[in-house]
């Protein structure tokens, strides 16, 4: 998330038009961000990644 709010700052980006992917261990990471940081990311594209499904992990995945 540092990352994010450095390149935010950095450079004109659109910050209501930011995804989110990852393949494998980096999908799985991706899931964990997104569920981290719900509304942060326009889209979210996880990659052969795994999440626990759950009533919280739903919710929070659903804008």
């Amino acid at each position: 998330m540092k990352l994010l709010s450095r390149v935010e700052a950095d450079y004109a980006i659109d910050s209501d038009w930011v995804s989110l992917t990852g393949y494998s261990m980096g999908g799985t990471g991706a899931w964990a961000i997104a569920l981290a940081y719900p509304g942060t990311f326009s889209a979210v594209a996880p990659l052969s990644g795994s999440v626990r499904v759950t009533e919280q992990n739903l919710q929070k995945s659903v804008k």
